[in-house]
């Protein structure tokens, strides 16, 4: 436990420094010996007291902290300090700080506070309680009855498409340290000594006669030429330095992200390996990692590895070749020595079915933003081959249609004019035998794959089909849907499918 420390007669800066940095060291070995799954996670990052940090703060690399916040703290209790440390810790372990997209930073940072808070109060509640934790646990069950899994970004996605949540009490119940550090600033070039000698050099030739001025321009033309130049290469040079400057700054945040991300993992797989330790107190931290550390895929790229080759009618550039075309073109006047290829292979998605759960349990809403993400990526020229074969069918129990597209135009058809039907039970089995009996009839030349869009409660087919499977599923921050062995699995961000550019750790 930490230990009793009397600071009453510690006075200054430095000592007040040094005392609280022995307070962080003693919460964090006592963390260590509480939480060894911790481990590394609690001792990468080194202590460093800044009077410009209000409270603890971190961006990944290093534990700032206010000396005299850090004592309050101990005041008020040694348990604060642990809670306080820890939910910084986790910070990092669940990439918060690392963010991809624009954010309302005082939504965001709420968000992550909650998240985080809710895992901890599981955690530790027992061995380091807080005064606030009953009431944190109340405004916990009534966020979680709106969002469901407690993550930031389900957090963020609820309360930015206007969810009922009052926000104006819970920065005080859930807040424990400073996200500052999360946003750094903009680069601000200092302009203004460069505008101020500009408007009094623009000042004094006011007041010359046209006649002095002219004089001064004349005798000082050259040496102006000559100052302009250099000016505008120390402005080269500084503008390069910056540069290189910046590429080493987006290089080191890109290495301290992959650092947490491995701690990440090693935090869950430690955890996973003493499941029956830990048992319920640790299941949402585990729900949470699992979440967090789940490899991301572009949908676009994922739909790809469903296309084949096709020749397509166009100018292909890759085989182009310039010298040769323009020394023909000026040797014989207007014949080029070598064409230019007028075909080109490119991966076109051609025989392909698209299978949509329309049981009660998949939103409405949900399965028109899949179908449209998918027709936006299908309709670009590489993607969508001249003539295709895409069968799009909706099934919950049983099959409830089968649209059958063969163009660009009636794929825009069909988008204007869908309508679901079903809303059913789940039965995976029946799009299956459908599909072979279409095959059997010769409806597909060339079947490269089948994408089903579920939430994954459904019985799977017992054999692997004669063609590629897919399972896309819309991630709700925890659960990991189980797929046979030979289908592939997609976990993609409903904010992905409706293209909104919301947070995503």
């Amino acid at each position: 436990m930490v230990k009793t420390v009397s600071f009453e007669a510690q006075d200054g800066f430095e000592q007040a420094e040094g005392l609280a940095r022995e307070v962080l060291e003693d919460a964090r070995n006592t963390l260590t010996v509480h939480f060894r799954f911790l481990d590394y996670a609690l001792w990468v990052m080194p202590f460093v007291g800044n009077a410009d940090t209000i409270r603890l703060g971190s961006e990944g690399t290093q534990i700032f902290y206010d000396p005299f916040f850090v004592i309050h703290r101990f005041r008020e209790s040694p348990a604060e300090v642990v809670r306080d440390l820890l939910h910084d810790i986790f910070h990092c372990v669940f990439h918060h700080p690392f963010l991809h997209y624009q954010v309302d930073r005082t939504l965001w940072d709420l968000s992550c506070d909650i998240a985080i808070e809710a895992m901890i109060i599981e955690l530790v509640e027992h061995k380091f309680p807080s005064p606030l934790d009953t009431t944190r646990k109340e405004a916990i069950s009534e966020i979680q009855s709106r969002v469901g899994a407690l993550t930031a970004e389900r957090i963020y996605r609820y309360v930015a498409d206007g969810g009922e949540i009052d926000l104006r009490t819970l920065p005080g119940l859930f807040r424990r340290d400073t996200h500052d550090l999360w946003y750094p600033e903009e680069d601000q070039e200092c302009d203004d000594s460069d505008e101020n000698d500009a408007d009094a050099a623009q000042g004094d030739s006011s007041s010359e006669t046209e006649g002095e001025r002219d004089l001064s321009e004349r005798s000082d033309a050259e040496e102006n030429s000559g100052e302009n130049q250099r000016m505008q290469e120390e402005a080269a040079s500084a503008e390069m330095v910056m540069l290189e400057a910046r590429s080493e700054s987006d290089e080191d945040e890109d290495d301290t992200e992959q650092e947490w991300r491995d701690i990440s993992m090693q935090v869950q797989m430690e955890i996973e390996s003493r499941a029956q330790a830990w048992g319920e107190k640790a299941a949402s931290l585990s729900a949470g990692l699992a979440a967090a550390n789940r490899e991301h895929y572009d949908y676009a790229s994922f739909l790809k590895r469903f296309s084949t080759f096709n020749e397509r009618m166009r100018v292909n550039d890759d085989e182009f070749d310039y010298i040769f075309y323009t020394y023909g073109l000026d040797l014989y006047g207007n014949m080029p020595l070598i064409e230019p290829l007028e075909y080109k292979e490119v991966h076109a998605i051609r025989d392909f079915v698209i299978a949509i759960d329309t049981s009660g349990s998949c939103a409405g809403d949900l399965v028109q933003a899949f179908v449209r993400k998918t027709y936006n990526i299908l309709k670009q020229a590489e993607n969508f081959s001249d003539r295709v074969n895409i069968h799009i069918v909706q099934c919950d129990a049983r099959i409830q249609s089968d649209d059958k597209i063969t163009t660009l135009s009636e794929l825009d058809a069909f988008i204007d004019h869908m309508e679901l039907h079903g809303f059913g039970g789940t039965d995976f089995r029946p799009v299956f035998e459908y599909v072979d009996d279409l095959i059997a009839q010769r409806e597909f030349a060339n079947l490269r794959g089948l994408i089903y869009f579920t939430d994954g409660c459904g019985t799977f087919p017992a054999r692997k089909p004669a063609y590629d499977v897919a399972f896309v599923f819309v991630d709700d921050g925890y659960s990991d849907p189980k797929v046979p062995p030979w289908a592939l699995k997609l976990i993609v961000d409903v904010n992905e499918l409706e293209g909104k550019n919301y947070a995503r750790a």
